[in-house]
């Protein structure tokens, strides 16, 4: 996994702590080294979620996150499995969803909001 800069990192760290809570077979060192796993439980499980998380990997990592990411990720189809299976269900909508994206949005590719407009009935109207 690669990020762009820290700040992209850690929307991506919240992200993975979060999948990996949801799945035993999941474990953080999948994706980080081990003092980058520890790093990251720490901050996440006592801080507020996004911005203070964020201005703490700043604070402590800034530059230097790439550092505690491995070259290789350990147990991928696992991961990704764990991921769709999170993701939304292509059942019918209660209420309306509005998705924005830029084509240049570089933290929520373009492809994300598509997929999520194919798995619901959104393009089919109410």
């Amino acid at each position: 996994m690669r990020t762009k800069n820290i700040f992209d990192f850690s929307h991506m760290a919240m992200s993975m702590w979060g999948v990996q809570a949801a799945n035993p077979k999941l474990k953080l060192t999948d994706i980080f080294t081990e003092n980058g796993a520890k790093i990251l439980d720490e901050v996440i499980s006592n801080k507020c979620m996004h911005a203070v998380v964020a201005d703490t990997l700043n604070f402590n990592l800034s530059s230097q996150y790439k550092g505690v990411l491995k070259d290789q990720i350990t147990n991928p189809l696992e991961w990704t499995k764990t991921m769709v299976k999170g993701s939304v269900n292509p059942t019918k909508l209660i209420a309306p969803v509005v998705i924005y994206w830029g084509n240049k949005d570089v933290t929520n590719p373009p492809i994300m909001g598509k997929l999520y407009l194919s798995r619901t009935d959104v393009q089919n109207g109410w």
